[in-house]
């Protein structure tokens, strides 16, 4: 998206919600539970609306669980209603809450979708603080491995480097200096586990940031054995730990993958293993891919259409996409203005902006490295098997 008035671009929506901030969740089961304590940590207002009659007697975390007629008998304008729900149920109550004159991505919305793109226009316009929905933070590229479509094209990488520690605890702290909450933070690499200053950094997250991020997780590559210092503080921290496996094209993480959650299970971690035939990555095929040829206008639309959601923060900057920064990091993109937020000039004038900026407002309406990048999920048309080596792994 491009900038047309900046610092502005949210105001219509955000002065609905200063006219209507309750959150209505839609579900009262697990996923609306835990979906309702995420709100309440944010200090929103919440209540349910679930078709179970035996909920609706009993009440939901000590809140009244109205029925769907008596959220659509309301004689108020209608509330902003977000469904967290399975995704059996969603459709079903899509179909539900249009028929009664909602409309989608206006006034209700699925849970993931409100997290990502809505809950920051609330917390701006409602609550005056900059929340994000997501942020990665990468400590190191260097990476004993060699992967096929590395998303972090770490084997054209000639020069990985671990990032200084005084540099990265300066960036957390122009990060946080800006963004007052996060739901997910994802710390990865290269391969975190062979960063030096690992214990340091995830102890400094840990006693300086941890009760502004809702969740912590460190990706790894199913090669390395987490150190007991390490659990220690994951487990400290509450700190996941997503482990990608790579048995299929990686023979010593056949050995290491149960040694790994056997330890982390000692240590009570929680941890995804990310695994089976029919998980893949996309390729961004930055070599293969020339939009150059798109007109200004055409490559806005093929941002929007790529939204990838995905920011990340380095070198006291965010990047509007972590994709074009890890192309950037490893020496197949040129950097630019464009493509960036300098946190060390931010003051709380800019908050508005910022704000827009991490909803995937830029100068241009998009970042440079679309003009050699495949794009994200809903426009990728190529798919690579997970964790296939390409090269000679360390």
């Amino acid at each position: 998206m491009k900038w047309k008035n900046k610092g502005h671009e949210f105001d219509d929506k955000g002065n609905m919600f200063l006219m209507q901030n309750e959150i209505v969740i839609y579900g009262a089961g697990d996923c609306g539970k835990k979906f309702c304590e995420f709100l309440t940590d944010l200090e929103i207002e919440t209540l349910f609306v679930d078709g179970d009659r035996k909920k609706q007697i009993q009440g939901c975390m000590g809140k009244k669980v109205l029925s769907p007629l008596q959220l659509f008998s309301m004689p108020e304008s209608k509330k902003n209603v977000v469904i967290a729900t399975t995704p059996c149920y969603t459709s079903e109550i899509r179909k539900i809450l249009e028929s009664h004159g909602y409309i989608y991505k206006e006034n209700f919305w699925e849970m993931e979708d409100f997290c990502q793109n809505i809950l920051p226009i609330y917390m701006m316009y409602v609550k005056n603080k900059l929340y994000m929905d997501s942020i990665g933070f990468l400590s190191t590229t260097v990476c004993n491995l060699r992967c096929d479509a590395c998303l972090n094209f770490t084997p054209y990488n000639k020069h990985p480097q671990h990032v200084n520690f005084k540099q990265a605890k300066e960036t957390l702290d122009l990060y946080f200096k800006a963004v007052d909450y996060v739901r997910f933070m994802s710390y990865t690499g290269g391969e975190p586990l062979l960063y030096p200053y690992v214990d340091e950094l995830l102890d400094y997250i840990g006693k300086n940031y941890r009760n502004r991020i809702h969740i912590i997780g460190m990706s790894t590559n199913c090669t390395i054995i987490p150190k007991d210092s390490t659990c220690e503080l994951l487990k400290k921290h509450n700190i996941q730990v997503f482990i990608d496996d790579y048995s299929k094209y990686v023979e010593k993480s056949k050995e290491i993958l149960p040694q790994i959650t056997e330890k982390l299970d000692s240590y009570g971690i929680v941890y995804y293993v990310n695994t089976g035939e029919d998980v893949f990555w996309i390729d961004l095929a930055p070599f293969e891919t020339d939009n150059t040829c798109l007109s200004e206008e055409e490559l806005i639309n093929y941002r929007n259409k790529c939204a990838v959601p995905y920011r990340e923060v380095r070198e006291g900057k965010i990047y509007s996409c972590n994709y074009a920064s890890f192309a950037i990091k490893a020496g197949i993109q040129e950097d630019s203005p464009n493509d960036y937020f300098e946190l060390s000039e931010y003051n709380k004038e800019k908050k508005k902006e910022l704000l827009e900026f991490v909803l995937g407002y830029t100068e241009k309406g998009y970042v440079d490295f679309c003009k050699h990048c495949a794009g994200f999920l809903p426009i990728n048309p190529y798919k690579k098997p997970m964790g296939r080596q390409v090269g000679q792994i360390d």
